[in-house]
């Protein structure tokens, strides 16, 4: 998958060389989905960093939601990494002059990435499924959120704040999600269908990666435009899984589908990783969709799957899928792991601090 899909996005006007720069912010996203930053002088940067990044501790990767104290024992205070920046991601920063920021990536020597690297896990998915199926995921976030002060989400029973995904399969520069006629029973050529069966059938494994917080699952409810059950359907908001088709088209052709369980709160590279790991499942094991969802599924209550309600409950989905260790590799999945259960723990014991979330957030 290409990393760089989404900055690329971003106004030219933007991209604008700004003259007398005197700081560079590097980010890089943890495994809470976190948004780290460190700040350098842009002379240093220039002279050092640019060519040989900087030290990061290699807890930087084992850090819950709620506290820097790293979780588990094989990330701690021992040991470092290098933090490299990505420079064709680089950008001037909008709302700040004399500013320029970059995304890092994580290595341990030159030219060798560190394993638990977000963005080197979902670089390592691809190109499995270029080497295997010659295709690229391309994938666009639906970003939404709510100003407010101190909730994440402003009531329990209305719509909340999400980073729904939008995913597509390419192919020698062609969408090959979209069905080649109108022979196709829902839209979508047989590579599509079974990308997408296996996303569908894997998302309760998912959640953990795309709803990686336990109130992230407040907002996972039904009548709230987030897909609280196992199924999918054509333009239906309601299913975590909706087909999306070009515009003027009608649903007799599907160019995208749409993952709406995808929280703000997530690691995008992760997330998009997981998604990656289920769809080539799909894909190997021509897994097959079930019938749409052409009604409100929380009418169908009794026939169909809830997803899970909670990050205690998702991760005991994840513990019994094996899918994804070999994929995204062993070693990263285990801290994922003992992050998200620590986090499950902490905030059970601590009733008010998902509170102070809007501000990691």
């Amino acid at each position: 998958m290409d990393l760089s899909i989404c900055e690329n996005g971003i106004d030219e006007e933007v991209n604008v060389v700004q003259k007398d720069v005197k700081l560079v912010r590097i980010f890089w996203v943890d495994a809470s989905g976190l948004h780290r930053c460190r700040i350098i002088p842009s002379r240093r940067f220039d002279n050092v960093v640019k060519k040989s990044g900087f030290g990061l501790s290699v807890s930087c990767m084992a850090r819950p939601s709620y506290g820097n104290t790293p979780v588990g024992s094989d990330l701690t205070g021992v040991g470092e990494i290098r933090l490299l920046p990505d420079l064709s991601t680089k950008r001037t920063v909008p709302w700040k002059e004399q500013e320029e920021m970059v995304i890092g990536d994580m290595y341990i020597g030159p030219g060798e990435a560190w394993e638990y690297c977000p963005r080197e896990a979902l670089r390592r998915v691809s190109r499995i499924l270029k080497n295997e199926f010659d295709l690229e995921m391309k994938a666009g976030f639906e970003i939404e959120f709510l100003l407010l002060k101190k909730a994440v989400k402003y009531a329990m029973d209305d719509v909340g704040s999400g980073s729904h995904v939008h995913v597509s399969l390419w192919q020698n520069g062609k969408n090959v999600l979209m069905a080649a006629d109108k022979s196709s029973k829902h839209g979508m050529s047989t590579i599509g269908e079974e990308f997408m069966a296996g996303v569908l059938h894997h998302i309760p494994s998912i959640l953990p990666f795309i709803a990686p917080v336990p109130n992230s699952y407040d907002r996972i409810q039904p009548n709230t435009w987030c897909g609280a059950y196992q199924c999918w359907g054509k333009d239906n908001r309601e299913a975590p899984i909706r087909t999306a088709s070009p515009p003027g088209i009608g649903v007799s052709t599907v160019s995208n589908f749409e993952i709406k369980s995808f929280d703000g709160c997530a690691n995008p590279y992760l997330g998009l990783a997981a998604v990656l790991c289920a769809g080539l499942d799909g894909l190997r094991n021509h897994l097959q969709l079930p019938q749409p969802i052409d009604t409100n599924p929380f009418h169908m209550d009794f026939k169909l799957q809830r997803l899970p309600q909670s990050l205690s409950e998702s991760l005991e989905a994840l513990d019994k899928n094996n899918i994804f260790t070999d994929l995204m590799g062993e070693r990263l999945l285990v801290a994922i792991k003992e992050i998200r259960k620590a986090e499950v723990k902490y905030y059970s014991e601590h009733h008010d601090a998902y509170k102070n979330l809007i501000q990691h957030y």
